[in-house]
């Protein structure tokens, strides 16, 4: 059953294209005024932009990840005064005269928040200015009584920068922050080097933070058993977190914060009853983070 509102807005859209309807107040960029832009192309984030005039801003972001991921935001200059429901349409423009709007999804605008699509909505967001149609959000805005309106992101001058967007999402790192926030790194048994896993977890901390400006905080945190002399234990855990620390640096990372801890045979995580448990306490901790202002 179609409810009122998108009834109401299927027949407004029907008597006209997204950037000309007599009964809404339409807001998107003219032909002249269209224009995308590949704000951020990194390893670790893609992001491609679109201004709307007198209203805002059109986001498009993909980030590194094991999963594919996109997301959509309407950054509005005027935030919503309230929780409204909104119509996503895929509306063809004035050129492509005969052709249908298409439903893309209904999106649930949050009191002031601003506008948020995530994951196959926001590709066939992509999809529909890929086509030359114009992906256009009808909802009634507080602003304006009540009335309709309605925001159209146009797709002039649209393909050549999705195109780079589409090889910067082709070229994103396939591991994000959260699975490398957290690291714990072993040692092999009886010596200071890493294990072949460990070395291959710290070349992956090191890639992401090679493009991640807005990480500049890490911690490096080295515990050994309590097997042995405890001084030696304390001196062998700090060695080890400034050699962490030290290959930071190597490898051009040099405005990070790096904080190095050497606790030695502090915070046992198991018995130093046997070999194999003693060399589960032998380990550095990183963590990556934003200093607390």
């Amino acid at each position: 059953m179609i409810n009122c509102q998108h009834f109401i807005i299927a027949s407004l859209v029907a008597f006209g294209s997204a950037s000309a309807s007599a009964n809404i107040k339409n807001y998107a960029a003219n032909y002249e005024f269209s224009q995308w832009e590949n704000s951020r192309s990194t390893p670790v984030q893609c992001s491609l932009k679109h201004d709307i005039p007198r209203y805002g801003q059109a986001i498009f972001t993909s980030r590194a990840s094991k999963l594919i991921n996109l997301d959509f935001e309407l950054d509005m200059k005027r935030l919503p005064a309230q929780a409204e429901m909104a119509s996503l349409r895929s509306v063809p423009p004035s050129w492509k005269p005969g052709s249908a709007a298409q439903d893309l999804a209904d999106v649930k605008l949050y009191r002031q928040f601003t506008g948020y699509v995530s994951e196959q909505p926001a590709w066939r967001m992509l999809d529909a200015l890929d086509s030359g149609d114009y992906p256009t959000f009808y909802f009634r805005d507080w602003y304006r009584g009540g009335e309709f309106i309605s925001v159209g992101l146009s797709s002039v001058n649209f393909q050549n920068k999705y195109q780079e967007f589409l090889e910067c999402v082709s070229n994103l790192l396939p591991y994000s922050l959260d699975d490398i926030a957290y690291s714990v790194l072993d040692f092999n048994t009886a010596s200071d080097e890493l294990t072949q896993k460990s070395q291959q977890r710290l070349a992956m901390i090191s890639e992401f933070l090679q493009y991640s400006p807005d990480i500049n905080v890490v911690v490096v945190d080295s515990y050994t058993g309590s097997y042995g002399d405890e001084l030696q234990n304390l001196q062998t855990s700090s060695l080890r977190a400034e050699n962490i620390k030290q290959y930071f640096l190597d490898s051009g990372l040099k405005n990070l914060e790096i904080e190095t801890n050497g606790y030695g045979e502090k915070s046992q995580i198991a018995s130093n009853s046997n070999i194999i448990e003693r060399q589960k306490n032998q380990r550095v901790v990183i963590s990556l983070g934003q200093p607390i202002l």
